[in-house]
């Protein structure tokens, strides 16, 4: 895929029609993957019944998840312990924000499939020792069959996706070495000769997968306890605790990030990079000095380092159908802890690739509560009357109401975000500097409410790394009730028509979604930061701007035959 984006020298749409661009990109080939894998796995299990009222399950299971191979191997990775820094590409000017093009050495770092691999043909080790053992129990202590003890602990293994191994060879050369040249407006790039405007220097190779070695798999351990009580006939409770442990999760994390720190001390003593020699200097224009592997943008290397702890208060109330009513309550209350939810997202690319501790805080889809009734009444016949009656049965009979209601713990934001283009050279997040859920301004312009006070957050100077968390604080608790009414005509026992009216959030609740999370890029003495007026009218940091659906109704009809 070819890519190119006008250069903007006054009239960015004249530029175009002449022909003129600021950059250009171009793969430089459509790298094909024909990958083999498997999996093979070994279980043994028994049930030895103890007691009549006591019964134990027990097992053992083997994972073998063999890595994935290419036929043509067209995998590979990059390794740090395979950098070598003295064939890194020569700097072609003092601030290195360009190199000089014939000093690339295109397979520094990289393992090859096949080549000089340390896993032969793939790119990361088999896990040769994924054993699973299992248990569980069920007991009657009272042999009544009415109350039941259970209880079980496991421990299970996941198979990466085979994607992140092939999303490798789309980045790292020579499979795939893009060519992005940028041009200037007294050197344009023409789009008949899409060339670059210096060819004897470039930037650098970009952004790159990679996979870590040693290579893990996933692994979550979960264990269980609950009590099942039946309180009358049809009716049964039960109340539990259930808790995991994950190991060895996959997650992002830029091993070529420099540190603030580390870019203000590769900028000491640069022109156009030290602000102690001119307050106009930016020590991001240093970047490249500071990058532990000079030569590379973006390194995104999926680890196995990530973990996940969950606990959970579980319970449950049960009504069979009863005088035509079935219900079943839930309630959950709970906690899940992690430093990275996502195995590839943006968000959970650590904010310092030295300090991954930074990162632990309440998973993105924790929800401290959960509340969840569904209910079904079949409303009953009445055969007295007007009911009694061909008509009055016909409207009045086979009527049905259900419903599912539920209230909940608002999820965590993922995080709050500042830039780096005023202040260069800072973390990702600002300074958390009170309760954002205190103080939230009321009657905003534009009538668009806050989700939190945005003065609890100030940004950081240049080479400072905020203290705000991932996950500062949470939405809304949310509340609303989904509802179905259900007709049915029965005309014999082969032909019926069904009528339903369906009502989605049928009290019309306005459940946020979403809020603007990056805070102006400003010093943190700004006057945006002084009063509301003043950052409302540069910024909408702090309010919301997605809201669930409201209310919705349907109506169906459907012949059964």
């Amino acid at each position: 895929m070819t890519r190119v984006s006008s250069i903007t020298s006054g009239i960015g749409l004249a530029d175009f029609l002449l022909g003129r661009a600021a950059s250009y990109s171009e793969p430089e080939r459509d790298v094909t993957e024909h990958l083999r894998f498997g999996r093979t796995e070994f279980y043994v299990q028994d049930t030895w019944k103890i007691r009549p009222n006591l019964q134990l399950d027990y097992g053992l299971r083997y994972y073998r998840y063999r890595q994935p191979i290419d036929t043509n191997n067209v995998l590979a990775t990059f390794l740090p312990e395979f950098y070598n820094p003295a064939l890194a590409p020569v700097c072609a000017n003092v601030t290195c924000s360009s190199f000089t093009t014939s000093t690339f050495n295109l397979t520094n770092g990289f393992a090859y499939a096949g080549n000089n691999s340390p896993f032969g043909r793939r790119v990361q080790q088999n896990d040769k020792n994924d054993w699973a053992p299992r248990i569980g129990f069920a007991w009657d202590p009272w042999n009544t069959a009415k109350t039941v003890i259970r209880g079980g602990y496991g421990i299970y293994y996941d198979q990466a996706l085979v994607g992140i191994v092939e999303q490798n060879a789309f980045t790292t050369p020579p499979f795939n070495n893009s060519n992005s040249p940028t041009g200037t407006v007294a050197a344009p790039i023409l789009f008949g000769n899409p060339t670059p405007a210096s060819p004897a220097t470039r930037g650098n190779l970009g952004t790159v997968n990679a996979t870590t070695a040693p290579w893990v798999t996933p692994t979550i351990q979960q264990w269980a306890l609950s009590l099942q009580q039946e309180l009358f006939r049809n009716a049964l409770i039960e109340i539990g605790y259930a808790g995991s442990a994950g190991n060895h999760l996959i997650r992002p994390v830029d091993l070529n990030a420099p540190t603030p720190a580390e870019i203000i001390a590769a900028s000491s003593g640069v022109a156009g990079c030290d602000t102690a020699l001119a307050s106009t200097n930016n020590p991001a224009n240093c970047i490249n000095l500071a990058r532990p592997f000079r030569g590379f943008g973006a390194i995104i290397d999926r680890q196995t380092s990530a973990t996940s702890r969950y606990h959970g208060l579980l319970t449950s109330f049960r009504l069979r159908p009863t005088r035509g009513i079935t219900a079943q309550l839930a309630y959950t209350w709970s906690k899940n802890m992690t430093d990275a939810t996502n195995d590839r997202d943006a968000i959970d690319v650590p904010q310092i690739r030295t300090n991954l501790q930074l990162e632990r805080a309440v998973s993105r889809l924790d929800r401290t509560h959960v509340f969840v009734a569904s209910y079904v009444y079949e409303v009953p016949t009445f055969r007295s009357g007007f009911a009694s009656t061909g008509v009055g049965r016909a409207l009045l009979s086979g009527w049905e109401i259900a419903g599912i209601t539920t209230a909940q713990t608002g999820l965590p934001l993922n995080r709050v975000v500042q830039g780096s283009t005023t202040v260069p050279a800072r973390g990702t997040r600002p300074d958390l500097v009170s309760d954002p859920l205190e103080n939230i301004p009321t009657n905003p312009n534009g009538g668009i409410p806050y989700a939190f006070n945005p003065f609890a957050f100030r940004t950081t100077l240049s080479g400072q790394i905020g203290n705000s968390p991932r996950a500062p604080f949470r939405f809304p608790s949310q509340f609303f009730t989904d509802l179905n009414l259900t007709k049915n005509f029965h005309f014999s026992e082969r032909y019926r028509l069904q009528f339903r009216a369906e009502f989605f959030n049928i009290f019309n609740k306005t459940i946020f979604n979403d809020v603007f999370q990056t805070i102006p890029d400003r010093l943190p003495t700004d006057p945006a930061f002084n009063n509301i007026s003043n950052l409302a009218a540069i910024s909408q940091f702090g309010q919301f701007f997605s809201t669930r659906d409201p209310r919705q109704i349907q109506f169906g009809l459907k012949f059964y035959f």
